[in-house]
């Protein structure tokens, strides 16, 4: 039979235990994440959702049962994906803004930390596998042990330092960061260019449609919140 990379498997129905601890301490006030996560609803996958205005925004979560209030409480936050903000978020005021904007972006940050831990999780398992099997890993195992490398920019040699660099990012963090970077969703790039999170494209191409183009501070664009969540949460890691 060919080699095969056996991953570690947890149950899909209900959310690991380490995903129940996040939100309801992140949100008393300023409160930090604890890691690793809050328990993202598993069930199927997200919901893509492409809001034209901030009101259409608010109904969707309605719609969703999707409040802060609920996740403050311990409810899971559900699998939906919000492609970008609306273009009239800052129309609204400061408290409901945020409170949109904070709603839209973190299930992005929990499923990417998702990905996250499940990447970390196969490599403790490698990890272990070296300390006791006499057999090493198998082709396909390394393979995807250089893959990972690759992308945290480190050696596959090096196991201990990608530990240190596959982890996930609390989302208290990314969240404020998001926000102050953004506007809280209002600024230019944010609303044509999914740029929430301040990363920089100086040279190159833009990858999607933008009124500016790569220079010297000038914000890089993505496709979706999801994609320029994904990419700071890789700019992070690859910059411990």
């Amino acid at each position: 039979e060919p080699e095969s990379l056996v991953f570690i498997q947890q149950p899909v129905s209900e959310p690991d235990d380490t995903f129940n601890r996040q939100i309801a301490d992140a949100f008393r006030g300023h409160g930090r994440f604890a890691a690793p996560g809050n328990a993202l609803r598993r069930q199927g996958q997200g919901r893509p959702f492409n809001p034209r205005t901030a009101d259409e925004l608010a109904g969707f979560f309605r719609a969703a049962s999707y409040t802060l209030t609920d996740v403050r409480q311990g409810e899971a936050v559900p699998p939906i994906k919000i492609e970008r903000v609306p273009e009239d978020l800052g129309s609204k005021a400061g408290t409901e803004r945020k409170a949109l904007f904070i709603t839209a972006v973190l299930p992005a940050v929990l499923e990417v930390n998702q990905r996250v831990l499940a990447d970390r999780k196969q490599l403790v398992h490698l990890r272990d596998k070296l300390a006791w099997s006499t057999a090493g890993l198998s082709s396909i195992e390394r393979l995807w042990l250089e893959d990972l490398a690759a992308r945290y920019d480190t050696s596959p040699d090096s196991i201990d330092e990608l530990l240190r660099r596959v982890d996930i990012v609390p989302p208290s963090m990314a969240i404020a960061q998001g926000g102050v970077e953004s506007g809280w969703g209002t600024s230019l790039a944010a609303r044509a260019g999914n740029s929430l999170f301040g990363q920089i494209q100086s040279t190159g191409r833009h990858t999607v449609s933008v009124p500016w183009q790569p220079g010297r501070g000038m914000p890089q664009p993505f496709a979706s919140i999801g994609e320029s969540t994904e990419a700071y949460v890789a700019n992070l890691n690859t910059h411990p």
